[in-house]
């Protein structure tokens, strides 16, 4: 199932940068805001985004495309080369002051008071253009960054979730197993100085782990974006067991889900609502209601309203600019007209960013390639 997770980014520019005997293209300004995913990161005038297993960026000025890599003829396996670096987790860098920031997560098992436990720890890596060197920012012990999962820059500021590895133990007291499901804490790591703030749990996921205990093997958690002082935090579970029967027959059961915010302000994490959240943006929350994983709602944070929106079955599939919802199969949904309209000859794909008077299209071709077209701002009046 495709996921493509809205990105909100301003005031990053492409700059050229003379590093490591090599002019590139790489975003090298300071950024005062910028939302990272795996998939894509969209900033103020580019993108950086994967193709064929490597990183790319993209200039909207031009839409030139290139690799993310600024040492001349790189082969990309050598232990100087960022996209070495990226290769095993598959994420994508968030672009500050001339460097490059992304997680390195560890992972196993130590004895522990006569018993099997886990060893989680993960590190905050830094990757200079200038001079092409790797150094550690800032080092967490017992807990996984969600990689892949949403990650929000404001200011200084690196906001992400956690998990604890969601174990499961044996009869005598010993984990057997792990995985990146299941709860965490948010945490955020200042870029100038590493310093660490743990803003606690999300949600109580023992609990809602007793009242569905489906919930162990399917949750998921992620930051879904930010309206005013408001990050928005989405957790996405089943609430039934998915059954070896259940797939053979092609059966899967609905997802059901919660969204959390948490005030920039304050720093109070909050339950806003139990939907199955999906993109926060501009002004709209929007999610799928209980029972319903096709169907969205949007609801205007400023009147409280809320707009039946289209229908949108690659989930999280979106975003949402200009009061218009871009979605999935190359559609835009105008919020106060109800008018779903196709806008591009490919069959996949949305507008990921507004950028000067045209909107900026990210989709595949018929062989998987990323494609990206500009779309005239009276395309979808």
């Amino acid at each position: 199932m495709k996921k493509i997770v809205t990105l909100i980014c301003t005031t990053l520019i492409f700059s050229m940068l003379y590093s490591c005997g090599q002019k590139s293209e790489i975003a090298q300004e300071n950024n005062t805001e910028e939302f990272n995913n795996w998939y894509y990161v969209r900033m103020d005038n580019g993108a950086i985004y994967r193709d064929k297993d490597l990183p790319y960026v993209i200039d909207f000025d031009n839409m030139n495309t290139s690799v993310i890599c600024n040492i001349p003829n790189c082969s990309h396996s050598t232990n100087n080369c960022l996209i070495t670096a990226l290769k095993s987790s598959e994420q994508l860098p968030i672009i500050y002051n001339g460097a490059a920031y992304f997680f390195e997560n560890k992972n196993g098992y130590i004895e522990k008071d006569g018993k099997n436990a886990l060893d989680l720890s993960f590190k905050l890596r830094k990757y200079n253009f200038n001079n092409c060197e790797f150094s550690d920012v800032a080092e967490v012990k017992d807990f996984n960054a969600n990689v892949d999962d949403g990650c929000y820059l404001i200011g200084t500021n690196y906001y992400f979730t956690t998990n604890i590895g969601n174990p499961t133990y044996d009869e005598l007291g010993n984990v057997s197993s792990s995985s990146t499901s299941g709860g965490g804490n948010l945490f955020c790591i200042n870029l100038e100085n590493g310093t660490v703030t743990d803003y606690g749990e999300v949600f109580d996921y023992e609990s809602l782990k007793k009242q569905y205990p489906s919930a162990q093997n399917s949750l998921s958690m992620y930051l879904m974006g930010k309206i005013d002082n408001q990050l928005y935090i989405g957790i996405n579970f089943m609430k039934k067991e998915l059954t070896h029967e259940m797939m053979q027959n092609g059966e899967t059961p609905l997802f059901y889900g919660e969204t959390h915010t948490f005030d920039l302000n304050t720093h109070k994490i909050t339950k806003l609502d139990d939907e199955f959240s999906m993109c926060s943006m501009n002004g709209y929350h929007s999610y799928y209601p209980s029972g319903n994983n096709t169907s969205i709602m949007l609801q205007n944070v400023t009147t409280g309203e809320i707009i039946q929106g289209p229908d949108i079955l690659s989930w999280n599939a979106m975003t949402i600019i200009d009061d218009k919802v871009w979605h999935d199969d190359a559609k835009c949904f105008d919020i106060k007209t109800g008018k779903d309209e196709k806008i591009s000859s490919y069959n996949y794909g949305q507008v990921i960013a507004k950028y000067n008077d045209t909107y900026i299209f990210m989709g595949e071709d018929d062989k998987g390639k990323t494609i990206f077209e500009k779309i005239p701002q009276n395309t979808s009046s």
